[in-house]
């Protein structure tokens, strides 16, 4: 049986920046879903408790601080790390 530090929802529409992530916490004992769409991350916000979302900022459907705000706005105080690969030139 495993012992898990966290659960953590990880939403991102690149599927190999959700495989390195989820790579890289299962390895450090952290439990964690994914998903490649706010669709997807919607129903899994439904039926699972999570300790951390981290978020990417470009979603095809709307921002992740859109979704974010949608998250807010559900009443759900879950942490959000905003992931991004955004610059400023």
């Amino acid at each position: 049986m495993h012992t898990y530090k966290a659960h953590i929802l990880i939403v991102d529409d690149d599927s190999r920046i959700l495989a390195l992530l989820k790579q890289f916490l299962n390895k450090n004992a952290f439990l964690v879903s994914t998903a490649s769409s706010v669709i997807e991350a919607k129903n899994l916000l439904k039926t699972s408790n999570y300790d951390l979302i981290i978020l990417d900022v470009m979603l095809p459907e709307i921002t992740g601080l859109d979704f974010a705000t949608t998250i807010r706005d559900a009443g759900n105080n879950i942490p959000i790390v905003m992931l991004t690969a955004l610059s400023e030139a």
